[in-house]
């Protein structure tokens, strides 16, 4: 393998942390871990039942709308001060994960 094994596993940690990590309240995590041999190198991808936020410093419209149809369920534009990122990521958590409830049928 080439790359640096730390930062790999850390990311894998990442994902997989997160996944069960943010899930609707009562929702049992999902999580699919998928690879495939492509030209030599392997490719691996993860998909779960939780919640997709996108948090990004742009506002443009192409990006907002490639989101949503890539199956995002939120698009966070990042507000310009520390303070107001604290706001906005306390206001997210009890929304997301305390008061709205989701319908995986």
């Amino acid at each position: 393998m080439i790359g640096h094994e730390a930062y790999l596993t850390q990311c894998v940690t990442n994902l997989l942390g997160n996944a069960v990590k943010f899930v609707p309240a009562g929702v049992i995590p999902e999580i699919l871990i998928h690879s495939e041999r492509l030209d030599g190198k392997v490719r691996v991808w993860f998909e779960d039942n939780g919640i997709v936020v996108v948090l990004t410093s742009f506002n443009e419209p192409g990006d907002l709308s490639k989101s949503y149809a890539l199956g995002a369920n939120s698009y966070l534009v990042k507000p310009p001060t520390a303070e107001q990122l604290e706001d906005m990521a306390t206001a997210f958590k009890w929304y997301w994960l305390e008061y709205n409830r989701f319908s995986w049928a």
